[in-house]
């Protein structure tokens, strides 16, 4: 969002940049006026071949690929022109090409294409919600509930007939209704769109284009959008070119020896022929406090130097240990899968569905004589997850765009858990009202766990099939879980707690307990280098001589006049303080390698003879 935001101002910035700009300084230097993309700004059609994420959906949803859709139910708190939205909707669907997407079965798989502009699409008005047919071209639909008895159910009732109205080959792909609920009532806006032309990151793009727009048009202005990113055609082909470079393998043995480890859940009601079903699935709800989740955001993380699935996922894997005795947890984690692969696509405001689905391996360490350290057990999975390559796109190209790797990946056991953290958003006037996936949808995963911090509150939802486990099963994982949770938290806020680990220095080659053995907890530490060839040399001569001075520079100054000595000291702290060269101090003893480590703070010593 910011990156998007940033170039509708005219200032283009990548994701990349924006994490490794930790300031706002630091961002203005690397900022450019002009984007270094070149998009193309038309409509972008023809053929493209499928990604991971949708060989994903078509090998597990054939029955009814169909009805597997995301929603959004919005206030209308101003009211709405029904054909300035059909103007409206036109436009946005001439803008964001994923939206025209259409599917075909052939004999080699489902195929992806993107059409043009489609001039058939209609606004129709039906006065009675039971006695309404949609057609393909009715993209957006008036209901009038003013004088239904139960306004409530109608409106249930009109959103199960567009979420099943939806059709990947003959489209459309999305559908809009406004509700009219009558007097002294919010009128509301219900769009549906199917997954695979939509994802999170996709709705904080369409929803302020959709406002944007009709608001244009409502004021008689020309309708203008920011410009267009790289186009999904432009990335799925390079996704697929990608795939079968050789860089590529050198992450098969990491993902096989992954999956290799999945184990099988303990199931409650393991009954043949039982199926996890979308009829047959059921939720738990889990949260912080307001005051937790204040901690987890603002007190935790500078602890370890922990980000917050560290944190999460360290509780997860406690959890589930306490429930299946496994010290071992494998689970599939969900990315956005807009990761920077290359320097020529920008996908800041490409919608579709780019979510990436990977396994991974969480290995709590071995309890010691006190019990499992809750600060080793969270060190220990936050270097699991920084060991994932490029976090974790690798495996969907090749589980599905690479045929050799293929083979091998899709023979081995599949993670049965999942888990997926949504991040920051203010609640706002977004909802949903279910129903996005039809009920003989198989569930994906045994358990599926997804999370996000709404208003200033981490909330997580445990799904389940309930033909699998029983609900007090699930309810024990989930409040285990929050208590985990609850402990790392409490653990972090101690004063003896504290330490960085092996992916924090990545140009040192030192293990856990030498780091250890080096900083402790480094509570002072900025950085640790290993020595410049020069600096080695420097370092020798001065440990072979030592009484040399080779290398010793003095520079000595007489000042003529009075002198502000509380300035003066002042300012060489300040220059201290700048310049990381002046705080570093060099360590050659107990170390494979000579090392320097620059500190974050230090007193510049200061003498006064006279």
């Amino acid at each position: 969002q910011v990156v998007s935001r940033a170039q509708a101002e005219g200032v283009h910035l990548t994701p990349r940049q924006l994490f490794q700009e930790q300031t706002v300084a630091e961002l203005a230097r690397v900022a450019q006026h002009e984007s270094l993309v070149q998009a193309e700004q038309g409509l972008v059609t023809g053929d493209l071949p499928l990604t991971p994420i949708q060989h994903w959906f078509f090998a597990r949803y054939q029955q009814n690929p169909h009805h597997f859709n995301q929603s959004a139910l919005l206030p209308l708190e101003q009211g709405i022109e029904p054909e300035l939205l059909l103007q409206a909707v036109r436009l946005l669907l001439a803008h964001h090409d994923g939206l025209r997407l259409r599917f075909s079965p052939s004999q080699q798989g489902w195929q992806q294409h993107l059409g043009g502009q489609a001039p058939e699409l209609a606004l129709r008005y039906f006065a009675d919600h039971t006695q309404c047919t949609l057609h393909s071209e009715d993209i957006v639909s008036v209901f009038n509930l003013s004088s239904v008895a139960e306004p409530q159910r109608a409106l249930a009732a009109i959103n199960q007939k567009l979420q099943a109205s939806l059709n990947i080959s003959a489209g459309p792909l999305m559908r809009l209704a406004v509700i009219q609920m009558g007097p002294g009532q919010v009128d509301l806006l219900l769009w549906v769109i199917h997954h695979l032309a939509v994802d999170l990151v996709s709705w904080r793009l369409l929803i302020p284009d959709l406002w944007t727009v009709y608001q244009q048009l409502a004021q008689g202005q020309i309708p203008q959008l920011a410009a267009k990113s790289s186009s999904l055609k432009a990335w799925a082909t390079w996704l697929n070119d990608y795939a079968q470079e050789e860089a590529l393998q050198a992450e098969l043995a990491y993902w096989r020896k992954v999956s290799e480890q999945v184990r099988p859940l303990p199931i409650d009601k393991p009954a043949e022929g039982a199926q996890a079903t979308v009829a047959s699935s059921a939720n738990v709800q889990v949260s912080l406090t307001e005051a937790e989740t204040h901690a987890l955001l603002q007190d935790v993380p500078a602890i370890y130097h922990t980000q917050i699935n560290d944190v999460l996922l360290t509780a997860l894997a406690l959890a589930f240990m306490e429930w299946t005795g496994d010290q071992r947890l494998v689970l599939d984690l969900e990315g956005h899968g807009r990761e920077s692969l290359s320097d020529t696509l920008d996908l800041s405001r490409t919608v579709g569905w780019f979510t990436a689905i990977y396994p991974v391996c969480l290995q709590l360490p071995e309890a010691g004589r006190g019990g499992l350290g809750l600060g080793e057990a969270l060190k220990s999975i936050k270097e699991q997850l920084r060991q994932i390559p490029n976090k974790g796109i690798g495996y969907g190209l090749l589980r599905y765009l690479n045929e050799s790797s293929a083979a091998q990946l899709s023979s081995l056991p599949q993670a049965q858990v999942t888990f997926n953290y949504g991040g920051q958003f203010k609640a706002g006037p977004m909802q949903s009202l279910g129903g996005d996936l039809a009920g003989e949808q198989p569930l994906s995963h045994l358990i599926e766990i997804n999370g996000a911090i709404a208003d200033g509150q981490l909330s997580l939802q445990w799904s389940y099939s309930k033909t699998l486990f029983h609900v007090q099963t699930i309810e024990r994982l989930a409040h285990r879980f929050i208590s985990s949770l609850q402990e790392l938290i409490a653990h972090c806020q101690l004063p003896e707690s504290g330490g960085y680990t092996p992916s924090d220095f990545p140009l040192l080659d030192l293990n856990q307990i030498q780091l250890d053995n080096l900083v402790g907890r480094g509570e002072n530490i900025a950085q640790i280098y290993p020595l410049s060839p020069m600096q080695g040399g420097m370092l020798f001569h001065t440990l072979y001589t030592p009484n040399d001075g080779a290398y010793f520079e003095q520079l000595s100054f007489h000042l003529f006049g009075l002198l502000d000595v509380a300035r003066f000291q002042q300012a060489w702290q300040k220059v201290l303080d700048r310049h990381a060269a002046l705080r570093t101090g060099f360590v050659w003893q107990k170390v494979d390698a000579p090392l320097q480590i620059v500190y974050q703070h230090l007193t510049f010593p200061w003498d006064i003879q006279d």
